[in-house]
């Protein structure tokens, strides 16, 4: 059962591959220093994944910077590496549904973090507009940094609202995947 488990749950994750490197080539390519961005024809997506930005070409002009500047901070923080390291745990410990309570809470950190390093150079009400006013048209992959996700549009807007110590919010952080990795580690010793 485990191994068949595994199996099931490595074919998923390599059908997004799959997904993510058709998108590759069907966008076109500009590449910056440090990043690249891929525009993808006919579509609203946005999203970032390690180096890589997909951008859908029926974005507004006027959210492009916004959005360009959140996903940037998903690259320089390396947020795409703690997502694959969630995925790989939703393969090995597929059973266990802390993995999946646990990916979502650090994606949803992973968007947090990324919308206050935007707004610390914009407008929060703008920023908040901008972020309702959008059409959600997004594929959803869970090792992707996406930028439009409806439902955590409201968390989203309510978490920037907030005023939050920088050195808490770095403590929680830094805790968060050894205590996860931990916690894992100690039901899946008991499960078998």
């Amino acid at each position: 059962l485990l191994i068949i488990g595994i199996s099931i749950s490595s074919l998923l994750f390599i059908y997004k591959i799959v997904q993510i490197v058709k998108l590759r080539f069907k966008g076109r390519f500009v590449k910056r220093e440090n990043y690249t961005i891929i525009i993808i024809p006919k579509s609203t997506v946005a999203f970032s994944i390690f180096r890589y930005v997909f951008l859908g070409d029926d974005i507004h002009e006027e959210k492009l910077e916004d959005i360009l500047s959140h996903e940037l901070v998903h690259i320089r923080e390396k947020h795409s590496l703690d997502l694959l390291y969630f995925e790989l745990l939703r393969i090995l410990c597929w059973f266990n549904p802390l993995v999946y309570i646990y990916q979502k809470r650090i994606s949803e950190l992973h968007e947090y973090i990324a919308d206050a390093a935007v707004v610390q150079h914009k407008d929060k009400s703008d920023y908040y507009e901008k972020l309702l006013a959008e059409v959600f048209q997004t594929q959803q992959f869970s090792f992707t940094n996406q930028f439009f996700k409806k439902s955590l549009i409201k968390k989203r807007i309510k978490m920037l609202s907030k005023s939050k110590s920088k050195q808490i919010v770095k403590l929680k952080y830094a805790l968060l995947i050894p205590v996860v990795f931990g916690m894992l580690m100690y039901t899946s010793s008991h499960a078998q």
